[in-house]
């Protein structure tokens, strides 16, 4: 009853859970800087902007331009739209100014003469180039994902209405119509890969276990935690991102291990004799707390993700710990009660055991066996591949680039890419000035000298535009040495440009364009940018009560990718201190606390072996998650072993047996849950969206190296510890001892 109500109320929370893509995903929006931006930039400049490009041979004709001037006039009327610009409007105030009549000019050769008279700085934003112009519909920042795609639709019913000339072709693209595609495409691309994981699961449960009567009972349990997880997802407002994407695969291949865990106890003990209620018993008492001993490091490995600077992050680790809680509780209690109730489920000696699962047996336990007896080789190896691996991993490149986690295959982001190729990027450094009156001639002077200092010795800043920029192209290159020649430039200016760069008169904003910034010079050489002006602003002496700060989504963005990808080693370091301190926790014993964690090293090290020489890059999706993942699910596989081996080890009391024996009745449910989890995972690989499939091939290829690592190396060190422990035992024994002079005495 109590899962019954758990699922129907987890249905219901789950309808609440709200997609996300973009800056907030990445940003702490309780961060100084985030914070800085949202009320400095985004309440007093921001705005998105939805952009119509013109390209063509006759983008500049009197036919277009008066075809532009239509749209821009539907579009001011249309609901929530800030402002629209674009060449017609530049063209047309300048007729205005000489003739008194705001309108295109009907002759081709007026429109030349009036472009080639104005200021270069006024036409970059709506002109760029002879065959490309673009009318810019400005939307606010802070409008809904909704609102914003009803303007999109809008202009797209505007466009259609305007009668443009056949010539030239037009494209709708930007931000907003790329967010709202993204969006959308995260919704239908998350069920694609819960349905392609899931069907992957159900084909490796059948090939593996279809000898006993339902065997896919083990997804369905997980499922049921999963569901438990979408409702807990709702409740807690953690939003569908990529990252949140890419967890539930994760957690339906690391959950699903508690069930077949259980099942395979459950399923021996059967075959043993014993009755259903006997076998549960027995399976909570021997095999449930090794489960729980594996969830509680899954959860050690993933709060190591608490310690991100990135929400997208931090919401991984809690849905994973989350997840596999929902998963462990839905295997233990639902997934018990209903192995009870399968009647048919009968004794494995008297059914026809599957040939995989027969070869499987004897493969991995013979596999364990002679590892053991070639034990000086295998830890050679296993140093050597830790080691070195540790040097490759750091060779192994990282993609900070956000558009190239996205399918490149999206139309509008086909669009975006042609926007951006064409202009060489929208990018922008966004420095805001605060101060008593910014239209202060001294105030001015002191932006348009930062602006050209700029220009002259960085390289990266290609442009520079603020309301200095405007006034000095209104005044013959020259900033008004008085108030009163400012006001009168001012008024020249029209107001949407001034609105762009100016808020009242104590704000101003600085926009220096850098680009595609990514592409150019990457996520660090944002960051080393950045710095690099920061020490400008102080070296320069600002006026008196005139204060100075930079701020933008590239700005704030570009430390948080660049930090995401170095901690990487610290949040494996960190996750494995915390389930090391786990284990000591449970064992009290330190060097048995370490056994289950020193595999995982030999793994880490392969996959920086594996990757560089694969040429695979790391996202921050898999650079932040591999190490978490290569904990919480090798650790787990060590402990349900190594659980298992001290249980056969007290019935027969010889190592080797013991270890044989352990491997004999764990390997069916070790090798389905590793094949499992990669057939789940695999699911990720065939994700559109790169960030995702990059991450799916990291995670297949780490869970099949855990695995190998577990029946290679991990008998090893199970059977040098035996052997360290009783030699420990003779030592302590051997000093209890009386000394030989005391005998009699």
């Amino acid at each position: 009853m109590i899962a019954v109500l758990t699922t129907i109320f987890s249905i219901g929370y789950a309808q609440q859970v709200e997609k996300a893509a973009g800056l907030e995903t990445m940003v702490d929006a309780n961060s100084r800087t985030y914070q800085e931006f949202d009320h400095l930039y985004t309440e007093n400049f921001a705005t998105e902007d939805i952009v119509l490009l013109i390209e063509g041979e006759d983008v500049l004709t009197p036919d277009v331009l008066k075809a532009m001037d239509r749209l821009s006039r539907t579009m001011r009327e249309t609901k929530n739209v800030a402002s629209v610009s674009s060449i017609a409007d530049v063209v047309m105030d300048a007729e205005e100014r000489e003739t008194g009549v705001r309108q295109v000019p009907d002759s081709q050769k007026a429109i030349d003469e009036i472009l080639s008279n104005t200021n270069p700085e006024i036409l970059k934003p709506v002109m760029i180039d002879e065959t490309h112009t673009i009318l810019t519909v400005r939307v606010p920042d802070r409008l809904s994902a909704e609102a914003t795609e009803e303007v999109a639709a809008d202009l797209k019913s505007a466009v259609a209405m305007a009668d443009f000339p056949s010539g030239p072709s037009l494209i709708i693209t930007g931000n907003p119509p790329l967010n709202i595609s993204i969006k959308k495409s995260i919704g239908s691309s998350f069920i694609v890969l819960l349905v392609v994981a899931i069907g992957f699961m159900a084909i490796a449960l059948f090939i593996l276990f279809r000898h006993l009567t339902k065997p896919i009972l083990p997804l369905t349990v997980v499922l049921l935690g999963t569901i438990w997880t979408f409702g807990a997802m709702g409740l807690l407002k953690i939003p569908l991102s990529f990252t949140a994407m890419a967890a539930f695969p994760v957690l339906i291949g690391l959950g699903i291990n508690y069930t077949l865990q259980l099942r395979n106890r459950f399923v021996r003990e059967v075959a043993e004799g014993k009755t259903s209620g006997q076998a549960i018993i027995q399976t909570v008492v021997h095999t449930a707390p090794a489960a729980a001993i594996a969830m509680f490091l899954t959860i050690g490995g993933f709060a190591a993700l608490k310690f991100s600077t990135a929400p997208m992050i931090k919401d991984f680790g809690k849905l994973c710990v989350i997840g596999v809680i929902m998963c462990f509780l839905a295997a233990l209690f639902v997934g018990l009660t209903m192995m009870g109730r399968l009647k048919s489920d009968k004794p494995a000696e008297k059914t026809e055991r599957g040939k995989v699962v027969d070869v499987l047996e004897r493969t991995l336990a013979k596999v364990a066996d002679l590892s053991v007896k070639a034990w000086p080789v295998v830890l050679v190896v296993a140093i050597s591949i830790a080691s070195i691996g540790i040097y490759f991993d750091g060779q192994v490149s990282v993609q900070t680039d956000d558009k190239k986690f996205l399918s490149q295959d999206l139309p509008e982001l086909v669009s975006f890419r042609h926007l951006t190729k064409i202009t060489g990027g929208t990018d922008k450094i966004n420095v805001i000035l605060q101060a008593d009156d910014i239209t202060d001639p001294a105030v001015l002077k002191w932006m348009d000298d930062f602006e050209v200092y700029e220009l002259e010795t960085r390289k990266e800043i290609l442009s520079a535009i603020s309301i200095a920029t405007l006034i000095k192209g209104n005044n013959y290159g020259k900033i008004p040495e008085s108030r009163e020649e400012v006001n009168a430039i001012l008024d020249k200016i029209p107001q949407s440009a001034k609105d762009s760069y100016i808020n009242g008169a104590k704000m101003a904003l600085i926009n220096l364009a850098v680009g595609n910034a990514p592409e150019n010079f990457d996520q660090a050489g944002v960051d080393r940018l950045r710095k690099e002006i920061d020490k400008d602003i102080a070296w320069r002496d600002l006026p008196p009560g005139v204060s100075v700060i930079q701020t933008g989504s590239i700005v704030i963005k570009a430390p948080v990718l660049v930090a995401i990808s170095e901690d990487r080693r610290l949040m494996t370091l960190i996750g494995l201190v915390a389930i090391y301190f786990i284990l000591i926790l449970i064992y009290r014993n330190p060097v048995t606390a370490l056994l289950p964690i020193l595999p995982m090293l030999v793994v880490i090290g392969a996959m920086g072996i594996v990757m560089y020489f694969g040429g695979i890059v790391y996202t921050p999706l898999s650079a932040t998650f591999l190490g978490a993942m290569i904990l919480g699910i090798g650790s787990g596989y060590s402990v349900f072993t190594m659980e298992r081996f001290k249980e056969e080890k007290s019935r027969s009391g010889d190592s080797m047996e013991a270890l044989r024996a352990t491997y004999r009745n764990i390997t069916v449910a070790l090798g389905a849950s590793g094949m499992t989890a990669i057939f789940g995972f695999s699911a990720l690989i065939s994700s559109p969206f790169p960030i995702l499939s990059n991450f799916g091939v990291v995670i297949v290829l780490a869970v099949f190296l855990a695995l190998i690592v577990t029946f290679t190396v991990f008998p090893v060190l199970l059977i040098g510890l035996e052997k360290s422990e009783i030699w420990m035992a003779t030592k302590l024994a051997a000093l209890k001892k009386p000394a030989f002079w005391s005998i009699g005495g």
